[in-house]
């Protein structure tokens, strides 16, 4: 290489402006030194022909792989691609580079380039199926769009899509391995909590009790976990027992309502039993579902309820009876969110157990809405 060169190579890389090639803010360094200048040259050997270094001309097909990872991938997982390259490339600095990329992603999907380019502000091709992004939420709307945007690919042998890539398809349905978080604080309802815990166990997934504080809850059940030094992106699924203390407590804390947000936001299951009801009823979600979901329809008798109007659960008797009565359960299990008295504790562990089995529920209302 030229003297120099390396010191004008380290000074990039230091900086961590280019660590590949080619590329443009390094001048194009590192590349290939000619033989003209004392790089390397294959010997052309005699053998049954000339012996040289050459690659073969699939090594000239960049993007056909992509194509097939991009054509193998759910709905859903296109949509989160989507989303990953929106918030990666909306930090890139110099314009020049997001634009090249764009060129990049139009050769894999144009319509995944499109939905790309709204982000970053950049104009799309007339007349492209497009769907406006929906910040950190997922957009259902982008999701209907991605699900038909498929690439004609010439990776292995021109195969269009294929099994194994996909995080999402074709997954064992069992809730073995998942972790539910136990929303709970002084004077749960102990039988509840422990009646979950060993059900849990007995399918080889786990409960961990979530409180204001470590150790003693009263009833038997202890915190070995907090508020404060945990998430809901660390679960599997959210679960509030019952204990008219307890709830209220949690009521008072806006950590247990982020937890609830999040985990509806990340299309995690949500259940609640007896007194827990209202701390769901109570979150942001609650407020969303009751002004314009199922809840909605079962207060009003197929009416829309007032956005203001928000109610505990346990304080509406026509609501807490079409609960008992399985009503409510049916109307709001394909959001993956299950509630019920305390009278109905088996069922709301059985249908919690399912839930998880199922994993995530995509497609809920109002996701924009979230404020988390």
């Amino acid at each position: 290489m030229a003297v120099g060169v390396g010191q004008r190579l380290q000074r990039v890389y230091a900086a961590g402006q280019a660590a590949y090639g080619p590329n443009k803010l390094a001048g194009n360094m590192p590349s290939q030194v000619p033989p003209s200048r004392g790089g390397y040259a294959s010997y052309p050997e005699r053998v049954s022909g000339q012996k040289v270094r050459q690659r073969s001309t699939t090594f000239s097909d960049h993007y056909g792989q992509a194509r097939l990872f991009w054509d193998s991938m759910s709905p859903i997982e296109r949509e989160h691609i989507t989303k990953a390259l929106q918030f990666e490339l909306s930090k890139v600095t110099v314009r020049d580079v997001r634009v090249r990329m764009l060129a990049h992603l139009h050769q894999i999907n144009t319509t995944l380039a499109a939905q790309v380019a709204l982000e970053l502000g950049e104009p799309t091709h007339a007349g492209h199926a497009t769907a406006t992004p929906n910040g950190t939420a997922d957009s259902t709307a982008q999701t209907a769009v991605l699900a038909h945007a498929t690439s004609k690919t010439s990776a292995s042998g021109g195969l269009q899509r294929t099994k194994g890539l996909s995080l999402e398809e074709g997954q064992p349905r069992t809730p073995k391995g998942h972790k539910v978080a136990i929303l709970a604080a002084d004077s749960v309802n102990g039988e509840q909590v422990q009646t979950l815990l060993r059900m849990l166990k007995d399918t080889g997934s786990q409960g961990v009790v979530v409180g204001p504080h470590l150790m003693a809850l009263g009833s038997g059940v202890e915190a070995t976990m907090t508020l404060a030094n945990t998430s809901s992106v660390l679960f599997d699924a959210v679960y509030v027992p019952g204990g008219a203390a307890s709830v209220k407590a949690l009521l008072q804390k806006g950590d247990a309502h982020v937890f609830i947000d999040e985990a509806y936001k990340h299309g995690k299951p949500i259940a609640a039993v007896g007194e827990g009801m209202e701390l769901i009823t109570a979150s942001e979600i609650g407020q969303l579902l009751r002004a314009t979901g199922p809840l909605a329809t079962l207060e009003q008798g197929g009416a829309q309820a007032p956005a203001a109007e928000v109610q505990s659960l346990s304080e509406v008797g026509r609501v807490h009876s079409a609960t008992q009565g399985g009503v409510t359960a049916q109307s709001l299990a394909p959001y993956g969110i299950i509630m019920g008295p305390g009278g109905d504790l088996q069922r709301v562990n059985r249908e919690l157990l399912a839930a998880l089995a199922h994993h995530r529920f995509w497609g809920r209302p109002r996701l924009g809405l979230v404020p988390a």
